[in-house]
């Protein structure tokens, strides 16, 4: 049923810094209330290219671009209380692969209702659309793509050079892991370490 939507707790202590500067970064990008009517695709590619980010980021829904300006125009409640924000998340969040840790918050600014939505940085490996939607040139969605965010700021599909320096980090990652799994089994006991053997073995079974 729209309007039916279970609260999360969501940290946004930095809320009001995000709308008052009236200024995108890397990590933070605006949307007007239409990507919640019929551009929904937009959305769905900037929460992609958060995800790919280092330290994930946020989206603003509420805000107008009017020539160069950003126009903080807000959600009526007719709106939002017609919003299934529980199929939204769902949405969203599987619009790439790997799935998508996004949380909602409606919050205040300006005696205006904005909706934030944060997106996790993706910890396994980089988020890869699934969708196809939208214009070429026009904020489009192309499945098997990687969107990313870059000093601009701007939401584009990756390049080699970020291509690059995105597998580093999801390498590092990798070899942390590694370290870590190895260090453990130095301090557990045979049976232990021939448990956890077979349970790598299989997983390559499976690769």
């Amino acid at each position: 049923m729209a309007g039916m939507f279970r609260e999360e707790t969501l940290d946004a202590s930095g809320w009001p810094s995000m709308i008052a500067q009236l200024e995108e970064t890397p990590r933070v990008e605006y949307k007007s209330v239409d990507v919640l009517k019929k551009s929904r695709y937009q959305l769905e590619r900037a929460c992609m290219a958060m995800a790919n980010n280092e330290d994930g980021g946020w989206i603003v829904v509420g805000v107008d671009k009017v020539g160069n300006d950003h126009v903080l125009t807000g959600i009526s409640d007719e709106i939002l209380s017609a919003l299934d924000r529980d199929n939204l998340k769902i949405t969203l969040s599987g619009s790439g692969y790997p799935d998508m840790d996004i949380r909602f918050s409606i919050e205040e600014f300006d005696a205006k209702k904005f909706l934030l939505i944060y997106v996790a940085a993706s910890q396994s490996m980089p988020v890869i659309s699934l969708k196809s939607d939208g214009n070429e040139g026009r904020g489009c969605v192309r499945p098997g793509v990687i969107y990313c965010r870059v000093h601009g700021p701007a939401t584009v599909p990756i390049s080699a050079p970020l291509w690059h320096r995105l597998w580093s980090r999801y390498a590092d990652k990798e070899r942390f892991y590694g370290m870590k799994i190895a260090a453990t089994l130095k301090e557990s006991s045979s049976t232990e370490r021939a448990d956890a053997r077979r349970f790598f073995e299989d997983q390559a079974k499976d690769i």
